[in-house]
């Protein structure tokens, strides 16, 4: 979903998708509200290759949907702990490094959080990852300057490593021990959103390290007006919700 496209607030109605209009609307249909109050660029070459490659023990975001039942979902994390090779796979020489002919068939991902049933022969928390295909179309330019439409089909693991990750990809998790880049992006700005979430994804100040000075600007912007009506709107939603389950909760003990 892009940012035009966000549910809570429309960026510019003019512009937004038929999508964002019609999550637009329903949004604005809820009236029971609980408010819930706790909760680098990389340029070295031989870090890219590491990146680029299946490794025991690395550390893993899943990036996609999988089961979100079982908290296997976009964001969620773990560890590698074994790769199941194809059949077909000759055997491997004993080496730190080996290319693979096939695909494998899963990767066994011990996840930090997850709520699947222990698996027979797997220890708690391991849980196979498989492949996942993925089809869309490109516009390919001919030498006359014509374009024409191809269809790619792209099948990967739905992982990606995760030794460094966004403060969006962080967002609801909390991180025993956490190094914080608070410089300005290369391209586009922080907001006071994006520092409170990269700031409090730890349980304490003893946990989390600043990893160079920042600007004092950073802190000095003003939140939109727009979303502090939204959150003053929501507050009172909030307060009316729970007067009328108070009230829902007396009726039945009057009952009784």
């Amino acid at each position: 979903m892009s940012p035009s496209e966000a549910l809570y607030w429309p960026s510019d109605p003019a512009r937004d998708s038929i999508d964002a209009q019609v999550s637009s609307a329903i949004y604005d249909e809820f009236r029971d509200v609980i408010i819930l109050k706790e909760q680098v660029r990389v340029t070295d070459s031989r870090w890219n290759q590491f990146l680029q490659n299946l490794r025991y023990g690395m550390k893993v975001m899943v990036t996609t949907n999988v089961e979100t039942d079982l908290d296997v979902m976009n964001g969620a994390r773990g560890e590698i702990v074994d790769i199941i090779l194809h059949p077909d796979e000759p055997d491997l020489e004993r080496k730190p490094d080996v290319e693979l002919q096939h695909m494998p068939v899963c990767i066994l991902v011990n996840m930090q959080r997850t709520r699947a049933t222990q698996l027979e022969g797997l220890p708690p928390s391991v849980i196979p990852i498989e492949p996942a295909a993925l089809t869309f179309q490109i516009k390919v330019r001919q030498k006359n300057g014509s374009y024409i439409t191809r269809r790619v089909r792209r099948r990967q693991f739905p992982i990606t490593p995760a030794y460094a990750f966004t403060d969006y990809r962080s967002q609801g998790q909390t991180i025993p021990y956490v190094l914080v880049d608070l410089a300005t992006p290369p391209t586009g700005k922080l907001s006071l959103f994006n520092l409170y979430v990269a700031l409090s994804r730890s349980s304490g100040r003893d946990t989390i390290r600043l990893l160079w000075d920042f600007d004092d600007k950073l802190f000095l912007t003003s939140h939109s007006d727009a979303l502090m009506a939204e959150d003053e709107r929501l507050l009172q939603l909030d307060e009316t919700t729970k007067t009328a389950w108070d009230r829902i909760c007396e009726g039945r003990q009057q009952a009784l």
